[in-house]
């Protein structure tokens, strides 16, 4: 049975519409992103057996291209597109999940705060994101 003829409430990308990306598993937001199967195998498949695979998300984006590319399904556009989401994601996430500010972030947020003093912006804080946390840099007095 293909995706498209699941309940609409089941279908990944009508649940993230009325239910909001929070309540998707990591494998619907994967089915979401490969946006379409192959022979015998929904999006939804594909996704449970990447996971399975690479062992969780962060294993997926960590995996060289041609291991990835050996996957059923898969090839170097999806490998390309996953490696410019995970680009994205550690210009304001960081990559190792822990949400401990380092040095670097701390050299550019005292720069960015010099800049938009310059035209009357005050900085209120930077938030670092981890896996399960976030750091407040104000409430840590490095701001």
């Amino acid at each position: 049975m293909t995706i498209r003829e699941w309940p609409e409430q089941e279908r990944p990308r009508e649940k993230l519409l009325t239910k909001g990306a929070a309540s998707l598993s990591d494998a619907e937001l994967l089915a979401i992103f490969l946006r379409t199967g192959t022979k015998g195998f929904s999006a939804l498949d594909l996704a449970r057996l990447l996971l399975k695979r690479f062992g969780g998300i962060r294993g997926i984006l960590e995996a060289e291209a041609d291991e990835f590319c050996q996957q059923h399904g898969l090839g170097l556009s999806k490998y390309v597109q996953l490696q410019a989401v995970q680009e994205l994601m550690q210009r304001h996430y960081h990559p190792s999940g822990v949400a401990e500010p380092s040095e670097a972030d701390i050299a550019i947020t005292r720069r960015l705060k010099s800049a938009l003093e310059l035209v009357d912006i005050k900085t209120l804080d930077h938030l670092v994101v981890g896996d399960t946390l976030v750091t407040s840099m104000a409430e840590r007095g490095l701001l």
